[in-house]
């Protein structure tokens, strides 16, 4: 124990801090800016993300019947209405509420050394909806119909005539 000299001068004795002094206040205050980051983590978590409920595009493909005759079909994962809109060199089948989530699935079909009225097709996603454009050597008046499929899942079929009549 230090004894005061006529050379040392006597300090006072800082007094000892209570537990929940200063370096008590400094924690406290680090976890409330952790809590309150934790509840922005949450707030931001807390919210229920959109359920994207619309149907899904699988496939689509080209069939080439021997009569020259060929089908265009689509697979998709729940029925869908379906808009046709005729062009001039083709034909837009729009199917409502729709998506390809799959970039290859985007990929054009193409046709052109195939004997089929057909020339290309190709899936575009347009806000909510996809687009099927097809794109036609020559006019066409095809016939489309939604078939439904087992589990829930559907198929539209485009039936083009021949190429030759």
């Amino acid at each position: 124990m230090h004894r005061p000299t006529a050379e040392t001068p006597t300090c006072p004795r800082r007094p000892r801090a209570a537990p929940w002094g200063r370096r008590w206040v400094l924690r406290l205050a680090g976890l409330g800016a952790l809590a309150t980051a934790i509840a922005a983590v949450a707030a931001v978590h807390a919210k229920e993300p959109q359920k994207d409920d619309r149907a899904v595009v699988t496939m689509a493909g080209l069939r080439v019947h021997r009569d020259g005759s060929s089908t265009l079909y689509v697979e998709l994962t729940r029925p869908v209405p379906v808009d046709v809109e005729a062009g001039d060199n083709g034909i837009v089948f729009k199917l409502r509420e729709a998506k390809v989530p799959f970039r290859n699935n985007r990929n054009p079909l193409l046709s052109q050394h195939l004997s089929s009225v057909v020339k290309s097709a190709r899936l575009v996603s347009r806000e909510r909806d996809v687009a099927l454009e097809v794109e036609l050597r020559k006019p066409a008046k095809p016939r489309h119909e939604l078939v439904s499929r087992p589990g829930g899942a559907a198929t539209l079929e485009i039936e083009f005539p021949p190429a030759g009549g």
